[in-house]
C-alpha cells in the first residue's frame, strides 16, 4: 500500500493519498471534496523534514512486508 503513494497518479482522488499517509501513522488535514491527490499534496506545503518522515515510514513499512 505504501507504494501506492509513489505510483499514484496526480489525478487520483486526494482521499486515496490521505488514506495511504494515515495508514503510515501520519496525520494531515483531510482533503477537500473534489481535490486531486496532486492538488492536495501540493497544498500541504510539506517541509523537508515531513518529506523525509514520509519516505522513512514508507521504507520501514516496506521492509516489514
Amino acid at each position: 500500500m505504501r507504494d501506492d503513494l509513489i505510483n499514484m497518479p496526480s489525478e487520483a482522488p486526494a482521499a486515496d493519498a490521505w488514506m495511504v499517509l494515515w495508514s503510515m501513522g501520519l496525520d494531515f488535514e483531510y482533503p477537500l471534496a473534489g481535490q486531486t491527490a496532486g492538488e492536495w499534496l501540493q497544498s500541504l506545503n510539506l517541509t523537508a523534514n515531513q518529506l523525509k518522515l514520509i519516505h522513512y515510514r514508507a521504507q520501514e513499512a516496506q521492509d516489514h512486508e
